[in-house]
């Protein structure tokens, strides 16, 4: 059986599967208006992003001529004559035995947590990483390698979903995937994720070993180190007299940070520098940090833009620039109706307290009501 367009195989799934539209979002990671949009034929998504959610529910993209889909020669011969696409349940009998599909997988969470934030992705995350918990005890390397990066991204989104206990114990799965894998980058990335959910939940001196054990490693990219440089920096700048040590870690990270290919992640990271300086009360570098930051990342990221704007009201209140924190708190009124986040909505209370003593400035009295009418309650963690 082969389909040839979209909204033909995105309702021949929902059918068979018995799922509505925002269960298929859920499974994808996107919302129920994106589905309903694209079996409208009202949204394009791409080839390449298709290609990835489809396989999510057991269906790939071929490409072949029009009219000779059958002919594997003529197949082959498909670059030179008009082509069509056809979509089809792929062949693999279990997916998660796939390391590429695992990694795909992952890297869709990412953009989730990125565009939606962690709540509405959580579950989906869980269900993925339940399949791949076997792993653990098996001897690919690859497949071992592949869930650590799924867990690793599963861990980040439990946390932003405010599940903390779920988040480290992915954290440390990934972290025991990686070693079993002998795979050094994805082991530094899971000790990243560990010391900031360790600096979440107030273990300080937990955040700042792994944030060094992960730093130890010889075999790691640039960017990795980075990472590792700022958890450690903001771990330090948290333990009172350590400043100078949160300083040259935080410094480390952002001469590391200088070449990163990826803007967005270049953006995440100098973001969370910002956010440790402004800790330390280096108000002038933190200003420069999340500046940059916010030039960087654009529309790029919903997510990273509130959490961005948070960090720049924040330090503005604490420098006493209310007019500057009011602007950027604007901003916030804004994007966060975008995102579901609980690890944002506790930032925005904390801002709303620290605001509290500048509601004599109307900007700011303002700002406050905006905000006021978009937060939403906090979901203790379970």
């Amino acid at each position: 059986m082969s389909m040839h367009t979209l909204a033909d195989v995105l309702k021949s799934v929902m059918r068979t599967r018995q799922w509505s539209q925002a269960r298929l979002g859920q499974e994808f990671g996107v919302s129920q208006e994106w589905v309903s949009k694209v079996t409208r034929g009202k949204l394009d998504p791409g080839i390449g992003k298709i290609s990835r959610l489809l396989d999510h529910v057991g269906w790939e993209v071929r490409i072949v001529p029009k009219g000779e889909e059958t002919d594997p020669v003529k197949r082959r011969q498909f670059l030179t004559v008009a082509a069509s696409v056809a979509f089809v349940p792929s062949a693999s009998a279990n997916p998660y035995r796939d390391p590429a599909y695992v990694h795909t997988l992952a890297k869709t969470l990412n953009e989730g947590l990125y565009d939606h934030g962690g709540i509405p992705i959580l579950p989906t995350a869980i269900r993925h990483v339940r399949h791949l918990e076997s792993a653990l005890t098996g001897d690919d390397r690859h497949l071992q390698a592949a869930a650590s990066d799924l867990a690793f991204w599963a861990a980040w989104i439990a946390r932003d979903a405010g599940r903390f206990d779920t988040a480290e114990h992915l954290g440390r799965l990934a972290l025991a995937l990686a070693e079993r894998a002998g795979d050094q980058e994805a082991q530094s990335a899971a000790c990243s994720a560990l010391s900031k959910i360790s600096a979440n939940r107030h273990r300080l001196d937990q955040a700042v070993m792994y944030a060094q054990r992960g730093i130890a490693f010889q075999e790691i990219t640039d960017e990795r180190r980075a990472w590792l440089y700022v958890r450690l920096g903001d771990a330090l700048a948290r333990v009172g007299g350590q400043e100078y040590s949160a300083h040259d870690a935080l410094a480390r990270a952002q001469g590391f940070a200088e070449n990163l290919p990826n803007v967005v992640d270049t953006a995440d990271l100098i973001m969370s520098a910002g956010g440790a300086l402004s800790k330390l009360r280096a108000y002038e570098d933190a200003y420069s940090s999340l500046g940059e930051a916010v030039r960087l990342s654009g529309d790029r990221s919903p997510l990273l833009r509130a959490d961005t704007l948070c960090f720049q009201a924040v330090t503005a209140l604490h420098a006493a620039d209310p007019l500057f924190a009011a602007d950027r708190m604007f901003g916030l009124a804004r994007v966060t109706p975008l995102i579901s986040s609980s690890r944002l909505d506790k930032k925005l209370n904390e801002l709303l307290a620290i605001s509290a003593r500048w509601t004599a400035v109307p900007e700011i009295r303002s700002a406050r009501e905006q905000l006021h009418t978009i937060r939403q309650p906090i979901t203790p963690d379970a």
